[in-house]
């Protein structure tokens, strides 16, 4: 379906004719981005993970960085190439998950990590309740649906989500997305780091005063 419509916007002169042009030299651009990392990770079909290609035997420091900026650059090249109007399905060669997240206008997905994951980026999504247990067991069951559109198996709830992702649509979860958002993951200031930090001294302050007092009551019954 999402295939089927791709290709009929991609048919429809006033949306792509403007910008073929521009579709055409970034595809060039892509091949030829490929070719780079291909060349540079050694793991042929599976050079799109910044991570996993820092970890290549045999990269120095230098070579891991130009991949980390060829990747990025080679993601940018392929929205670019696939065109802002068109309906698209992202296959195993495509950019990574968060990649997508950073241009999607909104998800709907099933309860799952990619949800979670999702989440992170503070934009509107919905979670389907397939089995058909209603909205209110639904979230009561599925900590990330709280802040959901909750989809029904007729999915008569998607104009909810479509008016939440446009630019001055009505946004009924947006609080709720920001209070789950810090509750599951980091409020953001201070950081996790700062926090973990504050915790560790915290806990060795505490630990130093036990030991003060165990050795005061040790030296007390000894006297």
């Amino acid at each position: 379906m999402i295939e089927k419509a791709g290709a009929q916007r991609a048919a429809d002169p006033a949306r792509a004719a403007r910008r073929e042009a521009e579709r055409a030299e970034a595809r060039a651009e892509l091949a030829f981005l490929t070719m780079c990392l291909v060349s540079l990770t050694d793991i042929a079909g599976r050079t799109r993970d910044e991570a996993e290609a820092s970890r290549v035997s045999g990269e120095g420091r230098v070579r891991a960085d130009v991949v980390v900026r060829l990747r990025r650059l080679w993601t940018e090249t392929y929205w670019r190439a696939v065109g802002d109007w068109r309906h698209h399905v992202v296959t195993a060669d495509g950019p990574q998950p968060y990649d997508c997240f950073n241009v999607a206008d909104g998800l709907v997905g099933d309860v799952s990590g990619v949800v979670s994951d999702f989440m992170a980026s503070g934009k509107p999504y919905a979670v389907t309740d397939s089995a058909g247990l209603g909205t209110e067991l639904f979230r009561l069951r599925n900590t990330t649906a709280r802040a959901a559109t909750v989809l029904t198996p007729e999915a008569s709830q998607i104009s909810e989500l479509l008016e939440a992702m446009a630019p001055d649509g009505a946004d009924l979860f947006a609080a709720d997305r920001q209070e789950l958002k810090e509750y599951l993951f980091d409020p953001g200031r201070p950081g996790s780091l700062d926090r973990f930090d504050a915790a560790i001294r915290k806990l060795v302050a505490a630990s130093g005063r036990w030991n003060r007092k165990a050795d005061d009551v040790f030296a007390m019954n000894r006297g």
